[in-house]
């Protein structure tokens, strides 16, 4: 059975530069910065933008933080970003470039932070600091596994709704994407928020913020999906949606 946890187990952090003097110098001022602040983390290294893109789409790691070069030879750093948004990619983004000129343009993609090169060994790990807090924070609205020996990471917020099947539980998430799960509908629920998710039937439980209605004893999803209520369940459901109109 899967061990579900309330944090992270360690940092994740991908580098991306095409430049390995620079990639290498930047991991070495990132090392350095993660050892004195006592975390637990494990850093990769990307000399090509679209490795990093492949990686991400393959790998169930999914990174903490990026820093990511603002221009690089075959692609741009904000072209990467992009594709990064495009894949639900939550995590935080630091740009790091030669140029000042290059934050502005920036931006549009809401960076965590931007780090001029020449000032990389004075700037890493006051954003690594600030970094950690954030994530910190997240860690209270985020549930937390492992699979295959890889910590999954699944914000709530992301999570439409989780289902038995067979052998595990399936993950349904934003952007049509699915997790497996192996451990018992009831055990997760308990570490769920109960504001937020609710068990619909012995096979079900949902994300309140994700339903769009009820019909017919169906629970519909953003996703468009219809989930049945159990009998027993069906006047509790109904309660609690209604409380929530009314609250809202």
């Amino acid at each position: 059975m899967t061990e579900l946890k309330n944090k992270r187990s360690r940092i994740e952090i991908w580098i991306c530069d095409d430049s390995r003097p620079m990639a290498n110098l930047l991991y070495g001022f990132i090392e350095k910065a993660l050892k004195e602040l006592h975390c637990n983390y494990w850093i990769e290294t990307f000399y090509q933008g679209l490795d990093l893109i492949r990686f991400f789409q393959d790998e169930l790691q999914k990174p903490d933080i990026i820093f990511l070069a603002a221009r690089m030879k075959n692609t741009s750093g904000f072209r990467i970003a992009q594709d990064l948004q495009i894949q639900n990619c939550n995590a935080l983004l630091i740009f790091v470039s030669l140029y000042e000129e290059m934050i502005l343009p920036s931006l549009p993609f809401q960076p965590f932070g931007f780090i001029i090169k020449a000032r990389m060994h004075l700037e890493v790990k006051p954003f690594l600091e600030k970094a950690l807090i954030v994530l910190k924070r997240q860690e209270k609205n985020t549930l937390f596994y492992f699979y295959k020996g890889i910590e999954i990471k699944i914000p709530y917020t992301e999570i439409i709704s989780i289902q038995s099947g067979q052998k595990c539980l399936k993950i349904i998430q934003t952007g049509n994407r699915e997790s497996l799960l192996w451990n018992t509908l009831r055990n997760v629920y308990e570490v769920l928020p109960q504001q937020d998710f609710l068990k619909i039937s012995a096979s079900s439980i949902v994300n309140v913020q994700h339903v769009t209605g009820i019909e017919q004893k169906d629970i519909l999803c953003s996703d468009g999906s219809r989930l049945p209520v159990s009998r027993s369940a069906y006047h509790a459901v109904l309660s609690f949606l209604n409380g929530r109109k009314e609250k809202a």
